[in-house]
């Protein structure tokens, strides 16, 4: 990724949270997922408030954390046949698994993560050549303590296995992408991928991510898929801390890779990130290997992606034939369903089940019965289908939720496992419909793709068989993208969308790559311009872009993906104003699945009802009481407010309240001659002044002025008796 975008970087990191023996280790990350710098890296959020990083049992951290966490920091070796009775190893079924395997498990696991730990004695035995993409000068070694984490679960996994007739050959190679801090740059990630897939990696272990999609890591998924390299991702740690808002991470947001969440107590994990997306779910803590030697328990779902790794490892030694799609489905078929009846967002198709899917025999069109809408089966947008049609008066359904207005397309492919063309056909339905949508564009004689205009809500896919009489193979791959919001195409100050100058709320959508939203009011007296942006996913970080004609642009991009920010123009003259909202996740942000809302608030100015009162001969005359309190108003710097006051004696209290925001006030009182009596100044922050004082019989003179002008609202000043 190209470095710009306001100095801001854009981070992978490690999607776990670390507990050292039971305590949890302080977070070192920024709060903001996107930390300036000028480099072009990609960071990731804190662990403690996003769990979303794992990090390395330092000395350094220990003294953070006390006596107790440096006494459980300490490191002493431990063999890995210790981690055998991990109670993940038993919950997905790696355990029994084994017992099912006969042939041997070989081939190469490649972590690309912040390295392995190359001199742990239990690691070792498994591991093959690698590389370091931060310094090819030295070797990948862990110096953080995620990668080793996720290298041990997979480990644990084989020695599972010790004595079960199969055996467990298949070496992990270390991709060093990431560094101490469990950081590192776009291109590391999707190099770290290109490199395993080139040298000879069969399955690949992302426990981190990106909340954005990118077109370099889109090609490597794609290639990955070519060469019939497997990849396994986390989704994402962001539920508990954004709740709704919280999307799948890449690269498990994309359909060829497995998205695995986290899973505790026979139900999703709180903290971990769901969405349609989702495939599997695994066990969210584990027991497994620290850095420098030793045990260490760790959570997220960084963990629970080894496990199915493990899982698909076991699979592919017992149908070594089987190309990643196959290995794919039989995993989602397999699955413990938990958590809601059949797939959910939280889970994808359940808990991950090794010996299920050792058990199970291969079958082509597991979704049946799915011949009916009734029956149709679940066919989220961004997921992909594998099935089969048993001859030409099959006919499959499958149910789509479009979760906002968009377009939403279905790519055909019947020539996957080398089939030749055949005719088929698509058709999608409202429930209960009898007419089906009719697509705005469509492709290819045996399939291709096809593409509707939806509204938000619940849709039926049906596919109709081929003329074949014999079974045939097909695969589905759904997409979707938000339709163009009402400002389009204002992608310009000079192609703005015009609105009328009164507060106001809108609904955007970043619908193609590099989106920017822009509209324009023309504000017909001065007032106080404000625009706060707020977002419905993680994947769009919202920045405004404020401009008066004529005058430089003022960029807000203050907070981090999926916060809301606001923009403030006081005393804004009278005149053209330009407001443009943009995704500042990257230069050249793709199109997001997703919604911003932006509230426009205009407050116009007041009139000085007081006005003119400039001087001790014009003052206006207070009377005591609540019912006597005047408003007025500081018009420009030099303005000064005067207010006079007649009395036969007695205590009372000057009172000053409605102090604008920012502003500091100040009150001089003055006798019949304006021989000065005091001055008080009002407290920073504060929004209004007291001050009692006792007044012999006469007339008095108050006299106002601030540090700036505001015109946006009226301060209210009075005197009352004293008791």
């Amino acid at each position: 990724m190209a470095a710009g975008l306001n100095g801001k970087r854009r981070t992978v990191r490690t999607a776990a949270v670390a507990v050292l023996l039971g305590t949890a280790l302080a977070a070192t990350g920024s709060p903001d997922s996107r930390l300036t710098a000028d480099d072009g890296r990609i960071e990731a959020a804190e662990a403690a408030k996003l769990g979303a990083s794992a990090f390395p049992a330092t000395a350094k951290q220990a003294d953070r954390l006390g006596k107790a966490a440096r006494t459980s920091a300490s490191r002493k070796p431990v063999a890995i046949a210790a981690l055998t009775n991990a109670s993940f190893l038993k919950e997905t079924g790696i355990a029994d698994a084994w017992k099912l395997l006969r042939r041997d498990v070989t081939g190469t696991i490649a972590i690309v993560d912040t390295g392995i730990d190359l001199k742990n004695a239990a690691l070792q035995p498994y591991l093959t050549e690698g590389v370091n993409l931060l310094d090819d000068k030295k070797p990948p070694q862990d110096d953080n303590g995620h990668g080793t984490a996720v290298a041990g679960v997979i480990a644990a996994a084989a020695e599972a296995g010790k004595d079960a007739e199969a055996s467990w050959k298949m070496k992990l190679m270390p991709v060093k992408a990431l560094d101490d801090k469990g950081e590192g740059d776009e291109s590391h990630l999707s190099g770290g991928i290109r490199y395993a897939i080139e040298h000879g990696a069969d399955i690949v272990v992302l426990s981190l991510g990106l909340r954005r999609d990118a077109p370099g890591m889109r090609s490597v998924i794609d290639l990955a898929e070519s060469k019939g390299v497997l990849l396994v991702a986390a989704t994402g740690n962001d539920a508990a801390d954004f709740g709704d808002r919280a999307a799948v991470q890449y690269p498990a947001a994309y359909p060829t890779v497995v998205a695995v969440a986290g899973a505790e107590a026979g139900q999703g994990q709180i903290n971990s990130t769901g969405g349609p997306e989702v495939d599997l779910a695994a066990s969210w803590q584990v027991d497994t290997l620290a850095l420098g030697g030793g045990r260490i328990a760790m959570e997220g779902t960084s963990m629970a992606a080894p496990q199915v790794a493990a899982a698909i490892a076991l699979l592919r030694a017992a149908h070594p034939d089987w190309k990643p799609a196959f290995l794919r489905e039989t995993l989602r078929r397999t699955a413990e369903d938990i958590g809601a009846k059949g797939r959910d967002d939280a889970t994808g198709y359940g808990l991950v089940r090794a010996d299920r899917a050792l058990a199970a025999a291969f079958a082509a069109d597991w979704r049946e019965p799915n011949g009916a809408q009734r029956s149709a089966s679940p066919f989220p947008p961004g997921t992909e289908v594998y099935s089969a049609w048993s001859g030409s008066l099959d006919t499959d359904w499958y149910a789509v939720e479009a979760h906002a207005d968009g377009m939403l397309s279905v790519r055909m492919q019947t020539n996957l496992f080398d089939i030749g063309p055949a005719a088929v056909k698509l058709s999608l339905y409202r429930p209960g419909g009898v007419n089906p949508t009719a697509p705005t564009a469509a492709s290819g004689a045996s399939g291709g793709t096809m593409t509707w205009k939806v509204a938000k809500g619940k849709y039926y896919l049906r596919v109709d068989g081929s003329a074949r009489a014999s079974s045939l193979p097909y695969r589905l791959t759904s997409g979707f993208r938000m339709l163009a919001d009402r400002t389009e195409p204002g992608a310009s100050r000079d192609s703005a969308y015009a609105i009328e100058p009164r507060t106001q709320t809108w609904t955007g959508t970043f619908d193609r790559e590099d989106d920017n939203d822009w509209t324009t009011v023309k504000l017909p007296q001065s007032g106080t311009l404000k625009v706060t942006v707020e977002t419905d996913t993680t994947r769009i970080d919202p920045a405004i872009t404020l401009q008066r004609a004529g005058q430089a642009e003022v960029r807000t991009d203050t907070n981090g993906d999926g916060l809301p920010e606001t923009a403030t123009i006081k005393n804004a003259p009278a005149g053209r104003y330009y407001i443009g909202v943009s995704n500042a996740a990257a230069d050249g942000a793709p199109p997001v699945i997703g919604t911003y809302t932006v509230r426009l608030e205009y407050i116009t100015t007041y009139a000085d009802l007081g006005e003119p009162n400039d001087g001790p001969l014009t003052a206006a005359a207070l009377v005591s009481g609540d019912a006597g309190i005047l408003k007025g108003l500081i018009s420009s710097k030099e303005d000064a407010d005067w207010f006079r006051f007649k009395t036969t004696g007695g205590n009372f209290a000057w009172k000053l309240d409605g102090i604008p925001e920012g502003s500091t006030f100040k009150l001089a009182v003055y006798d019949k001659a304006l021989k000065p009596l005091g001055q008080w100044s009002s407290k920073a922050q504060s929004a209004s002044l007291n001050v009692p004082q006792k007044l012999a019989a006469g007339t008095y003179y108050a006299r106002i002025t601030a540090d700036r002008a505001d015109r946006s609202a009226y301060y209210r000043f009075g005197v009352t008796s004293a008791h």
